[in-house]
């Protein structure tokens, strides 16, 4: 009953797109879905080629210090968001489905006011501890990478904002073109770079630098270009701005302090075995580790498409027929990521020797572990867009951190024991670890689901 159900529900959507018919609240979801898989998709393929062509141009030692200190980057600038982009697609998206324009510019000023100090807090502490990092942690050569890097952060996390204010008026077409842009100024620019280096005598850090160095120009050039776009076409940024009252600024801090919670421990939990794994083993087996998540990690996002695209929708449904939505779209998220799975785990091999190489033929085990992700993510990422768009986020953030906190504990267990073998043993154990929290995290979250 329920896979006719499914059937039924993914015919009705490629109708949908072949008569191009967007009315109503199923027509915008499929809209906005469709607008966000070609992104997403640019995006990962993107993605995967530029992680390619470096894996193979630095080899697995030197692309294991760059996946180090750009895990390290993110890790570090964790403070730089904390929920911030969610918050300003919730309340803006409610605001502009009001009609009221003025009070989405209050809400979005408020936000890029507290965007702007974390963002700024965020450089002058990966700023401050790179030493610490690189040298007395680590004890690997990404000190001025690190620095470099602390640029390339602040560059990324204004742009990534811009990007979420496109979302909140569902300008999903846009955010298309810019993924494009993007996406040619690095594929382009960045590997010739990285060529040429790679014919000088530099030494690791070098080379590292001066790559951190060409990704923030790249992500300054898209904040301008957003910036002149939205400045042209924004509904609510060329509005009159309404000040916020105390009932609103005081809702706004009840969705953001869970809601940071939770976005700390996300972080947390995407990053600590990398993280972990920097102390422990060697530079090459990060390379390893690090392939094999993001493999399995982009084909959980290009699985669970719909998420992001559902926000602005959810944000603005009753109980009943979110609830109604809500069910459709999981038994179509189960379908696709069961079978995405089950061809990922199968094509492992062929698809690490063709892309990588042969220097990375011990990330096929990991990638096969990794398959499994994409049964979880997706799901996961239903569930997280389910509970924001009700400004629910406690729910998410309790679950979260007690399962990073899950995490940190397997990953340290599993890593130093796994030592005792060798050091390719202690990276499966970080798949091990990361793999059982994430598991725990969508049993725990569709528990509470089920009991509301």
């Amino acid at each position: 009953m329920e896979l006719k159900e499914e059937t039924k529900d993914i015919n009705e959507i490629f109708k949908r797109l072949k008569k191009r018919d967007f009315s109503g609240n199923t027509g915008q979801a499929v809209k906005n879905s469709s607008y966000t898989f070609s992104k997403t998709f640019i995006s990962k393929i993107g993605s995967i080629i530029f992680t390619v062509i470096l894996a193979r141009v630095l080899l697995p030692e030197l692309f294991g210090l760059y996946s180090l200190t750009f895990s390290t980057l993110v890790f570090l600038s964790l403070i730089s968001d904390l929920g911030i982009s969610n918050a300003l697609v919730n309340f803006i998206s409610k605001e502009i489905g009001k009609g009221d324009y003025s009070k989405a510019k209050g809400y979005f000023l408020n936000l890029f006011k507290i965007k702007t100090y974390l963002t700024l807090l965020s450089t002058i502490i990966i700023l401050a501890s790179a030493y610490f990092i690189s040298v007395v942690y680590y004890g690997k050569p990404i000190f001025y990478a690190l620095v470099i890097g602390a640029f390339y952060v602040a560059a990324a996390s204004i742009m990534n904002f811009l990007e979420f204010v496109l979302v909140s008026e569902n300008k999903f077409k846009m955010i298309n073109k810019k993924e494009i842009i993007f996406q040619l100024l690095r594929l382009v620019g960045v590997p010739i770079f990285v060529i040429l280096l790679m014919k000088t005598t530099l030494s690791s850090e070098g080379i590292l630098a001066p790559i951190f160095a060409l990704l923030t120009i790249v992500n300054i050039l898209v904040i301008f270009y957003i910036y002149f776009y939205l400045k042209k076409h924004s509904t609510f940024l060329n509005s009159r701005e309404k000040k916020l009252n105390f009932q609103d600024k005081q809702r706004l801090k009840k969705f953001l302090i869970p809601i940071f919670a939770m976005s700390l421990s996300g972080i947390l939990f995407g990053y600590i075995d990398i993280i972990m794994l920097g102390h422990f083993v060697g530079a090459e087996f990060i390379a390893y580790y690090s392939i094999a998540f993001n493999l399995a990690a982009s084909a959980g996002v290009l699985l669970g498409f719909s998420a992001i695209s559902l926000f602005p929708i959810f944000s603005r449904l009753s109980k009943t027929r979110l609830d109604e939505g809500f069910r459709k779209s999981r038994r179509i998220v189960i379908l696709f990521s069961l079978l995405g799975a089950i061809i990922l785990f199968f094509i492992a091999k062929p698809l690490i020797l063709i892309l990588y190489g042969i220097e990375y033929s011990p990330a096929i085990y990991l990638l096969r572990l990794f398959s499994i992700i994409l049964i979880t993510e997706p799901i996961i990422s239903l569930y997280n867009t389910y509970y924001m768009s009700q400004e629910r986020t406690r729910v998410v953030a309790v679950l979260l951190i007690s399962t990073t906190i899950l995490n940190i504990i397997l990953n340290y267990l599993f890593i130093t024991h796994g030592l005792r073998i060798g050091m390719l043993a202690a990276v499966e154990g970080a798949c091990y670890a990361t793999i059982l929290s994430k598991i725990v995290y969508l049993v725990g979250i569709g528990i509470t689901k089920s009991r509301n």
